[in-house]
């Protein structure tokens, strides 16, 4: 995909680090693979909210432009890897991991989905709140690992 057009809304894809650059490849929305669905598609660069990762289409290709706002797509009893950077090729490094064998570099996150909802969540107070509004309302309760 080189363009924001490529892509619609609701999509699942996976982003990619090649050669100190980002690729999104469209992904199946179904399985247990780490993955993000499109929350939304815009023609600039548009704030998406703190909720979202976001990605830029690249200038370096001529007929690029647009930008994607991506939602995570979690499972429960799933771990995952979330880089504290919020440039570069962060996007890319978060990933499913073993529960039992947590990322250990400053400032990462390694989280634990206890459950998922449609909607927001009511998590116990061990737990935290995570909500996405697009595009689906979905909602997570989780464990922040060490």
């Amino acid at each position: 995909m080189v363009s924001s057009d490529d892509v619609s809304v609701g999509e699942c894809v996976q982003v990619e680090a090649r050669q100190a650059s980002l690729v999104v490849k469209r992904a199946s929305c179904s399985g247990s693979g780490f993955r993000y669905v499109v929350a939304s598609v815009s023609v600039g660069k548009d704030i998406c909210g703190p909720e979202y990762a976001k990605f830029w289409f690249s200038s370096k290709y001529p007929s690029a432009n647009g930008a994607l706002c991506l939602a995570e797509v979690l499972h429960p009893g799933s771990c995952y890897y979330i880089s504290a950077a919020t440039e570069g090729l962060a996007i890319a490094e978060t990933r499913e991991i073993d529960c039992a064998k947590t990322v250990v570099i400053p400032g990462a996150t390694n989280i634990r989905v206890n459950s998922k909802t449609a909607g927001k969540p009511t998590c116990p107070e061990s737990q935290s709140e995570y909500f996405i509004p697009r595009p689906t309302p979905t909602g997570y309760c989780l464990t922040f690992l060490e």
